[in-house]
């Protein structure tokens, strides 16, 4: 942005401040009584406009100059940009990418039912795991486990090392989109649980024994009321697996009166249920 300033000698004062600080010497033009004057005739201070000898009583001094550092030194940085100067309109396509971008911190990766802390300019500067989107259940996440979810990798250590992370006071296991190869029963013996994918479609358990794909044990009194669900999963019978059992659900006290099991979005091929 171009300033003009004016100002009157008095045939003594040699500095005059022109309220902002110019680039350098020359990103000013300076003129006495409308002659301009060659650039060793002064100096520039910060925002001080030094003569080397005091311009003449009456005479009319005449500055014109660039905000901030100009562009002399051939870069573009905050300081020279007035506010507001940049919009989107002048963002040329795909000019931004991630080496333009300074890091805000957050590491990269997946995350649960996620926490997030946003700065002033809206920019996501913490990002954890949290509660998801079941109320303010836990999401035990499998994939945070070791599981793959490859089709190819046996996963049942890491899905049963996540189920054992399950609180009886209320959990979801989580699925993520994938084919979770399993060669033993995976057997939940936590109350309140939900088992949950990413939809029928994506998320599938892939038993390749001759067993039970997910193994659901209600345990406890009659004193209170258990509740169970799985939803949006496939349970799909692996090639040379011919008599597994894709969920079982057991009661195995036999104390329990009343419970309550929600099955939704399920897929079941090839299984005994």
């Amino acid at each position: 942005m171009t300033t003009f300033q004016q100002f009157t000698g008095d045939g003594s004062t040699v500095t005059f401040d022109l309220g902002s600080a110019p680039g350098t010497d020359g990103d000013v033009i300076v003129a006495i009584d409308g002659v301009v004057q060659m650039t060793d005739a002064y100096d520039i201070s910060g925002s001080d406009l030094v003569f080397g000898s005091p311009p003449v009583s009456g005479a009319l001094i005449e500055a014109r100059y660039t905000l901030g550092s100009g562009l002399s030194d051939g870069s573009v940085t905050t300081p020279k940009l007035a506010d507001d100067a940049v919009t989107a309109a002048k963002i040329a396509a795909n000019a931004v990418g991630s080496a333009q971008m300074s890091n805000t911190g957050v590491t990269a990766g997946s995350y649960t039912g996620t926490n997030l802390t946003v700065d002033a300019a809206g920019r996501i500067t913490a990002a954890s795991n949290g509660s998801g989107g079941s109320g303010n259940l836990p999401w035990i996440n499998v994939k945070d486990y070791g599981a793959t979810g490859d089709g190819t990798t046996d996963d049942y250590a890491a899905i049963n090392a996540a189920i054992a992370d399950l609180q009886d006071s209320g959990s979801v296991l989580y699925f993520p989109a994938g084919s979770y190869r399993v060669t033993s029963d995976l057997v939940v013996d936590k109350q309140n649980v939900t088992v949950l994918g990413d939809g029928q479609n994506v998320s599938r358990l892939l038993v390749a024994h001759n067993g039970v794909g997910l193994y659901l044990q209600i345990q406890g009194t009659d004193q209170t009321v258990p509740s169970l669900s799985v939803a949006s999963l496939a349970f799909v019978q692996a090639q040379g697996t011919t008599d597994a059992t894709a969920l079982r659900i057991e009661n195995t006290t036999g104390s329990y009166t009343e419970m309550r099991i929600t099955l939704r979005d399920l897929l079941i091929r090839g299984y005994q249920v």
